[in-house]
């Protein structure tokens, strides 16, 4: 089996190290891929340290430049992919380790929301493309009053619709939805509190989970009156058709993203009340974040 080279790239270098670190290597030397008359290798398998060659061997290495791998190899870790032969509705997966292994790369990749993995290389896999609603626009007639009103002021019954000017064009808009702010309205809407002071193990973060999910349910709940559902929303996690627009934790940091498949248990219908909901609630997500 040949080592990977990579060639450096005058403008490209960081993407040369971020691949070779992706696959294992250390930049202890802090190379900044750039050198272009160089190569930069793992020092496999002694201490997968990457380092910067000026003469290589052909019949050792495996040469690529930066565009020429990407083009054969154009997966990197954290991406969410599909099976290339897979029904548009096959599961997602995302990528979670690379290895350079019998002159190509092997992709580890997990199903979202699993911890089962699989092994399998770029021309098996696909992007998976996030298939975002699309807006529907709608053009009205304009409206013409070409009659006398009975009297000097007109009565407009706007319902969802509120009246929006921009310079000299007047346009009825449908007015954004409103969600609860605070825990207190959010209780107050599902007419139920959290347990104050609960005993036990870790007794102030379960007190605020309790409080996070009481405010997720209040959305649910408003959501699933808005659709006409006759019951609060939930996500079904079984259905590849639904989106799920999420807030999970990766890194010790909150993200937002959008599912089909997994199970998160911060997640709404629309990217509008998913933002809506973690500028609302940051600093409870925050306290809770552990448990997302």
């Amino acid at each position: 089996m040949k080592q990977l080279a990579i060639k450096g790239h005058k403008t490209r270098g960081n993407e040369v190290i971020e691949i070779l670190k992706m696959l294992g290597g250390e930049n202890r030397q802090r190379w900044d891929g750039k050198a272009n008359s160089y190569f930069y290798i793992i020092n496999s398998p002694y201490n997968n340290e990457i380092e910067c060659l000026y003469d290589i061997l052909t019949s050792e290495y495996e040469i690529f430049t930066i565009e020429e791998f990407l083009e054969k190899f154009p997966f990197k870790i954290g991406d969410r992919v599909q099976h290339r032969y897979a029904t548009s509705l096959g599961s997602v997966y995302e990528i979670i380790k690379m290895e350079w292994e019998d002159d190509n790369v092997q992709y580890t990749i997990s199903a979202v929301g699993s911890i089962h993995t699989s092994r399998c290389s770029a021309e098996y896999l696909k992007l998976w493309e996030i298939q975002e609603p699309k807006e529907e626009k709608r053009v009205y007639n304009k409206l013409n009053f070409n009659y006398e009103p009975a009297a000097d002021t007109v009565e407009l019954i706007l319902g969802d619709y509120e009246i929006k000017i921009e310079g000299e064009k007047t346009y009825l808009v449908k007015k954004k939805p409103t969600y609860p702010k605070t825990y207190v309205e959010c209780a107050h809407l599902l007419n139920c509190f959290s347990a104050a002071h609960i005993d036990g193990y870790k007794n102030e973060l379960l007190e605020k989970f309790q409080e996070l999910i009481i405010c997720r349910d209040a959305y649910w709940k408003i959501v699933g009156e808005q659709m006409g559902l006759g019951k609060p929303w939930a996500p079904d996690w079984l259905n590849v058709e639904q989106d799920k627009y999420v807030l999970y934790t990766h890194n010790d940091s909150i993200c937002s993203n959008v599912y089909v498949l997994g199970n998160n248990i911060l997640a709404f219908p629309t990217a509008e009340m998913r933002d809506a909901f973690y500028e609302n609630f940051k600093d409870l997500i925050e306290q809770c974040k552990e448990l997302l």
